[in-house]
């Protein structure tokens, strides 16, 4: 019975193997192997009162550290092979011989033993595999996001154009020229600011200057009469929000939009400056300012998002890496690069969205009679799917590294090292993030600091 029951538990023992992220397995020995399992707990504790109190909060993680066998003519070969396997980003599987097949990551340190005298022909690497969760049958997060992005600017300028509407006076001639002429101003501010950072962009703006012109064609002959703009004034509101919208699908980067959506707001913001004399004037300034100001806030959080969604993956030249900008040059079609520019991203979006919101609290706390809650609560839905799809995105990006140099160094030395043989190939990349100067592209000077990804 007993020999039964040995044979089947050593039927139960299985290959094991390590299949990495791009598909590749390698199977290895292994003498004893063991689990650790995390459970999660919290603990509480209490004034006047001993002791504590333990709340489980269930399971957490698992982990499998192994110790991998390589044996015979080949075993260092195999070992060289399988520490690449390791290195690999994603998400790898473990054919473990007791707990089966599981979807982990490797971690921690990679120790590698060759022991030339009392083991030849053996070589050992130890790595931890840590279980990793995969949502399997589940649509990709990003795709939904965009999708839900597209249906969340749907819904922002269905309430901006009924909030613009229902603020609007225009039971007066004064009201109706007061409304027209403020509406004028800000659509020519918005053009000129827009103009600007077009023909700053070249090539990449090809096809969104003649979109710019012919709305604000539209928008000239909604202002044309003193009776248009009242009579047609959800059109009037949604020909702005398109205005708004043409520069934030232009393929550059993140933060060339930034700086254009940046001046664009702060000219939108001085125009409103002015102070207009009675309720009405009131309310129609503020209509127009509410309007136009909102939509460059969801335009460009909307589109940094977006265009960064489609050019996921990309591999282009950078520009620039002079703007002082944590995550060093800017890639030049709309994707991001590392993590710290999606970070900066979200922070410079977040700013335009809080400078926006304490300029409605600050109008709205003065004058009762005006309001813009339905466009508040439907830009706010816009900035939070736009910064959780790139922040989404963003982990799949590597992290930006300082280091200081504790010596001269060569630039091509210093790649190789860092980047081993792919080196070479990241010059150009490396130059522009870290803006050398043409004497620092030959030499490096001891106490730089520089930056790269990891």
């Amino acid at each position: 019975m007993t020999e039964n029951n040995a044979m089947a538990w050593n039927e139960e023992i299985t290959e094991a193997a390590y299949n990495s992220p791009s598909g590749k397995r390698q199977t290895f020995i292994f003498e004893s192997v063991s689990r650790e399992t995390d459970l999660k707990t919290a603990a509480y504790t209490f004034p006047e009162m001993d002791g504590q109190e333990i709340q489980s909060l269930g399971v957490g993680g698992r982990r499998f550290p192994c110790v991998c066998i390589f044996t015979g003519e080949d075993c260092l070969k195999e070992a060289d092979a399988f520490e690449e396997l390791l290195k690999e980003r994603g998400n790898g599987i473990l054919e473990h011989p007791i707990y089966g097949r599981v979807d982990v990551v490797p971690t921690g340190t990679i120790k590698r033993s060759d022991d030339l005298v009392s083991k030849l022909n053996e070589s050992t690497i130890e790595i931890t595999f840590a279980e990793t969760i995969v949502l399997k049958n589940f649509p990709d997060s990003s795709i939904l996001g965009a999708d839900q992005i597209n249906a969340a600017l749907g819904s922002f300028d269905d309430a901006a154009a009924d909030e613009f509407s229902g603020l609007i006076e225009g039971k007066s001639i004064t009201d109706k020229l007061q409304l027209n002429s403020i509406a004028d101003t800000q659509k020519k501010s918005i053009y000129k600011d827009f103009s600007s950072f077009v023909d700053s962009i070249g090539d990449a703006a090809d096809g969104i200057r003649q979109k710019m012109n012919d709305t604000k064609a539209a928008i000239n002959q909604l202002t044309k009469g003193a009776d248009t703009l009242v009579n047609n004034s959800a059109s009037f509101a949604r020909a702005v929000l398109q205005l708004a919208r043409f520069p934030s699908k232009v393929a550059v980067s993140a933060m060339q939009k930034v700086t254009g959506y940046m001046t664009t707001i702060t000219s939108i913001v001085n125009n409103a400056k002015k102070d207009p004399v009675g309720i009405n004037a009131i309310k129609n300034q503020f209509a127009v300012t509410n309007v136009a100001w909102a939509g460059m806030v969801a335009a460009l959080s909307s589109g940094v998002s977006l265009t960064a969604e489609e050019q996921k993956g990309a591999s282009v030249p950078t520009v620039g890496g002079n703007d002082g900008s944590s995550g060093g040059g800017q890639v030049a079609n709309g994707a991001m690069k590392s993590r710290a520019e999606v970070m900066e991203a979200v922070a410079q979006i977040e700013s335009a969205f809080v400078a926006y919101k304490q300029y409605c609290d600050k109008i709205v706390a003065t004058d009762s009679f005006v309001d813009c809650s339905d466009t508040y609560e439907n830009l706010l839905n816009v900035v939070v799917l736009s910064e959780k799809l790139l922040i989404e995105n963003s982990f799949s990006l590597p992290s930006v590294k300082i280091i200081k140099l504790d010596r001269d160094r060569q630039v091509v030395e210093l790649l190789c090292q860092l980047y081993g043989e792919d080196g070479f190939n990241r010059m150009d990349e490396f130059i522009n993030d870290n803006a050398l100067t043409a004497d620092e592209i030959v030499c490096l000077p001891m106490g730089r600091e520089v930056k790269y990804y990891v």
